[in-house]
Parts: C-alpha cells; sequence; structure tokens
C-alpha cells in the first residue's frame, strides 16, 4: 500500500551529544538520592534492597532495535521531485533506551547510518529503486549494529561503575553513621523528656529528683544548671544496653534495653537518642 504522506526527515544517527554527559547526569542523581538518605535509614534499612533500588532506578538501559518486528510502508514520491519511484519506510521498534540512538558512544570513527527517531521506534527511509533497496536496508542494518554494539559497550560499563558505586558509598554512609551513634551513646544518655512530672515532682529540682532516684551515686558538679554523671556510669548502662539486645543491635533495639540514669523503667525512644545526639555534637564543637 502506498500513502501520499511524504518520508520523514532523516539524519545522522550516534551523532549527537557525547554520552559520557548522560552518565555524568545519571551518575550525579544517584549520588544526590544516596545523598538524602537519613542515619535511620543507613542504620534501620535493608542497604542490598537499598542498593537494588538505586541500581534499578539509574542504570542505563541497553538498546536493542527488533530488526524481526520491523514494518514497512511505500510512500508516494514528493510533488514536484522528478522521482517516479517514491520511498520506502521501516519501522523498526525500540523499546528500551531509543534515546540512544543519537547520543555519541566513546569509540567513534565511521560512516554514521542515518534515520529518523520515533516513539520507541527507529524510522529507516529507503529511497531507491526495486532493485537496490534490499540492498540499501541491508547497509543500514549492518551499520546500525554497529554502532549499537558500540553503545551498548558504553552502557555496560557505566552500569558496572554505577553498581560499584552506589555499593562504596552506601557501605561508607552507614559506616560513618554507626560510628557516630555509638559515640554518642558513650558521651550521654538521653533524657525522659516526653514523661511529664507528677504533682509531687513538680516543686523538686532536677538535681535532687535525680539524687533521691539514684542515692548510691554521687553526680559531679557543673557549675549551676543540670549535674553531669559520671562517664563510666554511662558507659556501664550503654554496654549493658549493647550485652542484652540481640541480634540486630539496631539503634532502636539498643534504645529499647537501655537503662536510663533516672532509673524509673528500661528503654528509651528512638526520638530521644536523636535529640541526644544533636546535642552531644553541638557541646563538642
Amino acid at each position: 500500500m502506498t500513502t501520499n504522506l511524504p518520508p520523514p526527515t532523516t539524519h545522522p544517527l550516534f551523532a549527537g551529544i557525547a554520552i559520557e554527559e548522560a552518565f555524568a547526569v545519571q551518575r550525579a542523581k544517584a549520588l544526590a538520592d544516596i545523598a538524602a538518605l537519613t542515619p535511620d535509614d543507613l542504620l534501620t534499612g535493608n542497604l542490598a534492597r537499598l542498593r537494588t533500588n538505586l541500581l534499578e532506578t539509574y542504570r542505563m538501559r541497553a538498546l536493542k532495535p527488533d530488526w524481526d518486528a520491523r514494518s514497512a510502508e511505500a510512500r508516494a514520491a514528493a510533488s514536484g521531485s522528478g522521482s517516479g519511484s517514491g520511498s520506502t519506510v521501516v519501522f523498526v521498534p525500540c523499546p528500551d533506551a531509543v534515546g540512544l540512538l543519537d547520543m555519541t558512544p566513546t569509540r567513534r570513527g565511521g560512516d554514521h547510518p542515518s534515520g529518523f527517531i520515533g516513539y520507541a521506534e527507529l524510522v529507516l527511509v529507503i529511497a531507491f529503486g526495486r532493485a537496490d533497496a534490499k540492498r540499501e536496508l541491508e547497509r543500514q542494518i549492518a551499520l546500525i549494529t554497529d554502532w549499537v554494539a558500540r553503545i551498548n559497550v558504553d552502557v555496560a560499563e557505566f552500569n558496572r561503575g554505577l553498581s560499584t558505586t552506589i555499593r562504596t558509598r552506601l557501605a561508607w554512609l552507614a559506616r560513618r553513621a554507626r560510628e557516630s551513634a555509638d559515640l554518642a551513646l558513650e558521651l550521654g544518655a538521653p533524657r525522659r523528656q516526653d514523661r511529664r512530672p507528677r504533682p509531687d515532682e513538680r516543686r523538686t529540682s532536677p538535681a535532687s529528683a535525680a539524687n533521691a532516684s539514684h542515692p548510691a551515686v554521687s553526680p559531679t558538679g557543673c557549675g549551676s544548671g543540670r549535674p553531669r554523671w559520671p562517664d563510666d556510669l554511662i558507659v556501664t548502662h550503654y554496654e549493658d544496653a549493647v550485652a542484652a539486645t540481640p541480634e540486630p543491635r539496631t539503634l532502636e533495639a539498643i534504645a529499647a534495653h537501655f537503662r536510663p540514669l533516672s532509673g524509673h523503667e528500661i528503654g528509651v525512644s528512638p526520638d530521644q537518642l536523636r535529640r541526644l545526639r544533636k546535642r552531644i555534637q553541638t557541646r563538642l564543637e
């Protein structure tokens, strides 16, 4: 069947922006997503699943033209062209990464195929007579196959590097978060700030209340304000909580086994641990 639609205008394929630029943008997006993770995401989340999700989101898909599913359509010659043969337009499905057709791979050189990039498909225009059409289509297929192989090599190398980058960056950030959390817990214990005082406690000073609940412990004075508890007592409470916590020892699990210095009950909230960490880090600066 011949239509009166004019054939699309073609241009050289694999001759656009350098693929390294696309890789840089994709890598920057992945690193920005990792940088937005919170310490809780790194300490309590499933790192293996997080790595898989990040790689699936930001990896590049290989270019795979489906030559077996191609279709063709004859187009009449344009008015005034002086040609009576017209053109044959060949449509080749490219379900994934059709945009790679417009990028330049790292290995350059040689003749470029020509075509038109449609929606999820490659469009070729064969403007030759019946005797030459099949030969020209075979030439274009050979050229495109060579350039597809070049660009897919780049894609595979990028994906391997991205996988390594994601794995090492997550491991490094998780190790830093763990070291920071452990240090904070060694330096101090969280206050139970969410408990409202009972009526009989409202006129009791913090220092006298602490002494009443821990008569055997004498806090070291720090001038005006709340006294500072001995570091060895804080470390003892933390080590007891770690020993009582089964694997995996997440912050939430350790907090649930931590005995506050007030001695009223076992367990503190994760929010209190975070507030303590912020307070300790501010004092150390």
